[in-house]
């Protein structure tokens, strides 16, 4: 099993499967899936430094599920969607 560490300000998401399927099979491509992603934090880079040297540490943790952006620059790497810290939108909790 081969480890994934990602550089300064970056993290790398293991992206959920979209659900592009009908009840009666038909599959299809969802335009929201274009721009934006839904996965679990895998590893998460040194945080960011600003101009001025301070650091802005990324709230969220290894195993959180999180939607991001696709809009802007990523990367993927044997299954890993790799981005900016910035582009993470906020964190999915689970509905009752």
């Amino acid at each position: 099993m081969s480890s994934l560490y990602v550089t300064r300000g970056k993290v790398a998401i293991k992206e959920d499967a979209p659900k592009n399927e009908t009840s009666n099979g038909i599959i299809y491509q969802d335009k929201e899936s274009k721009v934006h992603g839904i996965g679990v934090v895998h590893s998460i880079g040194m945080p960011t430094v600003l101009s001025n040297g301070t650091e802005v540490p990324l709230d969220i943790e290894i195993g959180t599920k999180v939607l991001f952006s696709k809009k802007e620059g990523y990367s993927t790497f044997a299954g890993y969607t790799i981005l900016n810290q910035e582009h993470v939108l906020g964190v999915v909790g689970e509905t009752d």
